[in-house]
């Protein structure tokens, strides 16, 4: 690649070589997207005289380029050993190189003729580096500022601000490149390199297996009326992947879950929840459910601990036994209204209905302490009656039947 020229000043072959040559510090002028030069670029001009080199006071002129279209021309005041300059951060930027020139320093010459001998020039070109995509959400107005990289669309073709100058047209950006297409700072996408552009913008734009549309992404894959489709413009269409933007919402069909949270809950590989001790609040786990707190556990299904491997449910409650406890308090309440269990009488309401499959041998009930029905307490004690089948004599007797809380626990036999 070309860098530059220089003009040589009584070359002679061999070791006895003598010209002028112009240097820069920087073989390239660096510049970010916000038109910031990295380092000043240093020229200097050098006698050449053999092995020998010489600096060489001169007068310096710098030209700042866009193509052939010189930006503007800085003529040195005073002759100097070497000549420093950076970009401004507000102009030229769409120069693309720097020219310098240097010129003979006769004392003997008058200062209006000190730029008319040339003894060297050199073009040391400028690297811009490319700026980073950003949107803008504002629809377009000539008192809107733009940085390097901003974008927006209008009717489906997405503009670009492609100067390190913020700025505007006065115009709008369609206009602008029409009518100013060697000075415009605007980029339509079909001439931007850069795919991304019309593929996060446009509308039902494609990314791998990803569609967008406004504030959708989705798959393209999907169902309408339960029937697997990929016509994801149809209204019906169902995704089975899709996040709205504005919103927040995700919808997903066929989704893994394996660590996060939901809300105030934590999600592992096997829990939904919290399980720990300590923690006042239910877990939904890989084998059931469980609710805990320091007073109340309640478990479902298999998430039980030893001891308890062949129970389906479990309500434990513990009072605290310096506090007065109403009636309300229990661990299960059961209520029931309105219809009819259909069991014994008709349209009689049932709370609970509990059923073995080995009838009078097994057992449905197994209670320990106190049973109160209507609010009241059954009758403990005995009742005497005249015959009581008595299975050791085979025969009637007296007897007395027992009970507790009004259920019948034995009976005795007796003449």
């Amino acid at each position: 690649m070309l860098t530059g020229t220089f003009y040589l000043y009584g070359v002679v072959d061999g070791e006895n070589a003598h010209y002028m040559q112009l240097t820069c510090s920087l073989p390239t002028i660096f510049v970010d997207e916000n038109n910031v030069q990295g380092d000043a670029a240093v020229f200097r001009l050098m006698e050449i005289d053999g092995s020998i080199q010489t600096l060489v006071p001169a007068w310096f002129r710098l030209k700042i380029m866009a193509g052939n279209t010189i930006l503007e021309t800085i003529d040195q005041t005073v002759v100097k050993d070497e000549l420093s300059y950076m970009l401004p951060t507000d102009r030229y930027g769409n120069a693309d190189k720097l020219l310098v020139e240097a010129y003979l320093d006769d004392p003997e010459t008058e200062e209006v003729d000190n730029y008319e001998k040339k003894l060297a020039e050199l073009a040391v070109l400028i690297s811009r580096r490319n700026p980073i995509p950003f949107p803008r959400s504002e629809e377009w107005s000539a008192g809107l500022t733009y940085r390097n990289g901003e974008y927006l669309m209008i009717d489906n073709i997405v503009y670009m601000w492609r100067n390190p100058i913020q700025g505007n047209s006065s115009i709008p950006p369609k206009e602008d490149i029409e009518q100013n297409p060697q000075q415009t700072s605007w980029v339509a996408y079909q001439n931007w390199p850069l795919l991304a552009t019309q593929v996060f913008l446009a509308q039902w734009a494609k990314l791998g297996s990803f569609i967008f549309n406004g504030d959708l992404q989705m798959s393209q894959q999907g169902t309408i009326q339960d029937e697997d489709s990929s016509d994801y413009t149809n209204p019906d269409f169902s995704p089975n992947f899709m996040v709205n933007a504005k919103t927040g919402r995700v919808d997903a069909r066929n989704m893994n879950i394996t660590g996060g949270t939901i809300g105030g809950f934590v999600v592992t590989t096997t829990r939904i929840g919290r399980a720990e001790a300590g923690y006042n609040g239910p877990a939904m786990l890989s084998n059931g459910f469980m609710y805990y707190s320091p007073q109340k556990t309640v478990r479902l299904g298999d998430a039980f601990v030893s001891g308890y491997d062949n129970t389906t449910a479990s309500f434990v409650q513990t009072l605290d036994p310096y506090e007065n406890h109403g009636s309300v308090e229990a661990t299960l309440v059961v209520n029931v209204s309105g219809g009819g269990a259909n069991i014994g009488d008709s349209n009689r309401q049932c709370g609970i209905r509990v059923r073995t499959s080995n009838g009078q041998n097994d057992c449905a009930l197994d209670i320990m302490g106190r049973i109160k029905v209507s609010g009241k307490k059954g009758y403990s004690g005995g009742v005497g009656v005249q015959h009581v089948w008595d299975p050791n004599e085979s025969r009637f007797r007296k007897g007395d039947i027992i009970f507790e809380d009004g259920i019948c626990v034995g009976y005795n036999c007796h003449d």
